[in-house]
């Protein structure tokens, strides 16, 4: 789940529908990808699906648990067979989503993780037409455009920071694969602009969300109550130059 934190509500955005308008940036963007970088893009937080149906309390925190701060061993079994239904889809994106998780800082150095994901890499190596080179450019894509949808999601104006990883573009510049770098700017809620501009055409962006009036829950039932009772909306935003 990804989390848009104002004094007096939250704003609760699904990770599936983040990785959607990561494929509508790759789609947008003034240069071609392969089909199979797409569908990765696209589907790369799939697993996180049946999670974000039913938001789970952090009891430290009194909210629902965002992929921050989401317990590190179901975070783990979420991706082990998150992966296995991506790979079934198309095994290009079951081997370049898994090297995806297996480079976050959170997953570096963790095994048994760690050694499963490179077996299961292994055996989809002989059914992807593509060298070890384009493998690590179309990583550098995937990360890139999974950053910029997240920067988009989580930091629009009147949307806290506070306690944001400084991963998350905090100097509001991204940095492209090819070393280049495009300043983000909030024109307003609606509005960002990006300098310059790396798309062939703006891209009016729809993105599912729910409000929740309130920070704070004491209780997983109260937290269900107040999904149950949110505000469900379609975000528009148009990002572009």
């Amino acid at each position: 789940m990804l989390i848009q934190h104002a004094p007096d509500h939250l704003r609760l955005i699904h990770q599936h529908d983040h990785g959607v308008l990561c494929g509508e940036l790759a789609h947008a963007w003034g240069a071609p990808f392969d089909l199979s970088l797409l569908l990765a893009v696209t589907l790369h937080d799939l697993p996180w699906v049946q999670h974000d149906a039913r938001p789970q309390l952090n009891p430290d925190t009194g909210q629902p648990y965002s992929f921050i701060d989401y317990p590190r061993d179901d975070r783990l079994a979420l991706y082990s067979a998150g992966l296995d239904e991506l790979a079934a889809i198309h095994p290009y994106v079951g081997l370049l989503v898994s090297l995806h998780y297996t480079t976050f800082r959170g997953t570096l150095g963790l095994e048994p993780f760690q050694t499963d994901e490179r077996a299961r890499r292994d055996a989809l190596a002989p059914r992807v037409p593509h060298d070890p080179a384009q493998i690590q450019r179309d990583l550098a894509w995937l990360k890139m455009l999974d950053l910029l949808s997240l920067y988009i999601c989580m930091t629009p104006p009147g949307a806290s920071r506070e306690g944001h990883p400084r991963w998350l573009l905090a100097d509001d510049t991204l940095r492209l694969p090819d070393g280049s770098h495009v300043r983000l700017e909030w024109v307003s809620e609606a509005k960002l602009r990006l300098s310059p501009c790396p798309l062939s055409e703006a891209l009016n962006a729809r993105i599912p969300a729910m409000t929740l009036e309130g920070t704070r829950w004491g209780s997983q039932q109260e937290l269900d109550v107040a999904v149950a009772e949110a505000t469900r909306e379609v975000w528009e935003v148009t990002i572009g130059g």
